[in-house]
């Protein structure tokens, strides 16, 4: 059942970048859901499926785009590979360290995207910070970081109802 789970998480990158293709989004802020997965599958399977998941990822959110699905598979596949490798590292016991975390990972990695892959082209590099890399990744830390309560809450679905062993042992 958990594969089957990790496999739906993937398939639904390619749902979404059906359904919201890479088009001109308002003011070119959007939801980026693949860096989002790419977070969950570093953070919860660790470096070596984070890495491979990411460039897949990487991949299938890209593939129409010849320009950019090489670059952005080996980006998404550093990026798990990186989040998978420092999640033990990671204080993300608490919702604003979760968010302050995957918000410089998420700047970092929009950054290394816009710098290699768009190769910095366009506006002038202060409107394309101010006006659409940082807005994309407050939106993206925060969805995130809900992403991964949900995911948390879907794993283990009973954890309210039933207390652990040793809750249980101490009310006696």
């Amino acid at each position: 059942m958990t594969i089957l789970r990790w496999m739906l998480l993937f398939l639904s990158v390619v749902i979404f970048r059906t359904w919201f293709p890479d088009y001109p989004p308002y003011h070119n802020i959007r939801f980026d859901y693949d860096i989002a997965v790419i977070i969950m599958i570093g953070l919860y399977k660790g470096p070596r499926v984070g890495v491979i998941m990411g460039w897949l990822v990487g991949f299938v959110a890209y593939a129409t785009n010849a320009d950019q699905f090489v670059w952005t598979s080996l980006l998404g596949g550093v990026f798990g590979w990186l989040v998978g490798q420092w999640r033990d590292r990671l204080f993300l016991e608490q919702f604003i360290s979760r968010w302050i975390v995957f918000a410089i990972g998420i700047l970092a990695y929009k950054l290394l995207h816009w710098v290699i892959v768009m190769g910095a082209g366009g506006a002038p590099w202060y409107e394309t910070l101010g006006f659409q890399i940082l807005p994309t990744v407050a939106i993206d830390a925060t969805l995130t970081v809900v992403l991964c309560a949900v995911w948390e809450r879907i794993q283990r679905p009973d954890a309210e109802t039933s207390q652990s062993p040793a809750a249980e042992a101490s009310k006696h």
